[in-house]
């Protein structure tokens, strides 16, 4: 199990660095350490193990997302929370695998690896609940709310796969962004 999972590992961190095109067994079997007979062991195709670190990673990304679903903070409140929770995820250096999961969305022109369907269900409710609530402020959009939170991962996205950025640095930056945006907001960088 953990030359599996060290498999699965090195094939996140390999699909950050290369895509989906770019990832080859025995580039992962390499970054591993281990033989290319011990990926093919565990995953006989590179679409399977593709799809394994796919799974996993829409797994932790799932389990984030219901982490926030029962909270009785303000919807713009969770709504923060949750972006930080993804982002969390995404600059988690010791586990690839959700970031690995974006850049196989992102490089996918046929919708097959949809990523962001994982949490943007859940981001379009929060910011329909706070346009609704009766503490919004002036002219609410949803859409709006919605897009920036949208963009706000994006970035975060491309700031982890820049060597050397400091990734506690972000989470506090993205903290403090939503701070700003939203007066009496509290927020704490995780990490």
């Amino acid at each position: 199990m953990r030359t599996r999972n060290r498999v699965l590992r090195a094939a996140a961190s390999e699909i950050v660095q290369s895509g989906y095109h770019g990832t080859t067994l025995a580039r992962v079997a390499a970054r591993a350490d281990v033989t290319l007979g011990a990926v093919s062991f565990h995953f006989p195709t590179k679409q399977a193990l593709i799809q394994e670190v796919y799974r996993d990673g829409v797994k932790r990304t799932s389990v984030a997302v219901a982490s926030q679903a029962g909270d009785d903070a303000e919807p713009l409140q969770r709504l923060a929370d949750l972006t930080l929770r993804l982002a969390s995820l995404l600059l988690n250096d010791d586990d690839p695998t959700v970031l690995a999961c974006s850049r196989l969305s992102r490089d996918d022109p046929t919708g097959h690896f949809a990523w962001r369907d994982t949490w943007c269900g859940q981001v379009a409710g929060l910011a329909n609940r706070a346009c609704d609530a009766p503490t919004a402020l002036g002219a609410c959009s949803s859409e709006t709310i919605g897009f920036l939170v949208r963009c706000l991962l994006m970035g975060v996205e491309a700031w982890a796969v820049h060597a050397g950025a400091d990734h506690h640095a972000a989470l506090r930056q993205l903290a403090a962004a939503w701070r700003q945006a939203m007066p009496g907001g509290h927020m704490e960088a995780e990490g």
